[in-house]
């Protein structure tokens, strides 16, 4: 459910839970006798409590793919680890993870691309503050076009973000190429 709500309303009602005087995770706290909490510090913190906000969003989802691509291995592989009496954990080393490699390259990849690319948490809650903290590549580009005027200066940062992801897929397919998993 989380990966289907817009991102602004996920966005609108973290900003919500996170207040610190009439926020939800604060009630709670001072429900079972605890202090409140800064959950939007005004220091480096601050990432970890946006970041929190995507770990929620995209958990679920991933979860179905990663259960999905287990569900897909056979059976007989399964059967032949029990008669070889291996152990749960030799089974998840030799039979799980090489079955789910690809697709959790994918996520790997998928993820880090969507954390470059994070706009709507940082700009709604905190608009890129306290002081610049929370601000992301992308929202300071948009802010250089559409507050600043600065249509150059934001085209060269778009272009720089491409290749920033281009160079993370290129050593992302060289590191699978090199382990002959992925990527023919």
């Amino acid at each position: 459910m989380p990966n289907i709500i817009n991102s602004v309303a996920i966005a609108l009602m973290f900003n919500y839970m996170y207040g610190y005087t009439d926020g939800l995770l604060n009630k709670l706290l001072t429900a079972v006798g605890l202090s409140p909490v800064h959950w939007l510090p005004d220091n480096y913190l601050i990432s970890f409590s946006l970041a929190a906000i995507g770990v929620w969003q995209f958990t679920g989802f991933n979860m179905i793919i990663f259960i999905a691509c287990i569900k897909s291995i056979p059976n007989e592989l399964y059967e032949a680890a029990e008669i070889d009496d291996a152990r749960f954990f030799q089974i998840i080393r030799y039979i799980i993870i090489p079955g789910i490699l690809t697709v959790l390259e994918l996520n790997l990849l998928l993820g880090i691309n969507s954390a470059m690319q994070a706009y709507f948490q940082p700009m709604i809650i905190t608009d890129g503050g306290p002081r610049g903290l929370s601000t992301t590549f992308i929202l300071k580009s948009l802010k250089y076009a559409f507050q600043y005027n600065k249509f150059g200066r934001a085209a060269v940062m778009a272009l720089i973000m491409m290749a920033i992801v281009l160079s993370l897929i290129g050593i992302q397919r060289s590191l699978m190429n090199r382990k002959g998993n992925m990527y023919v």
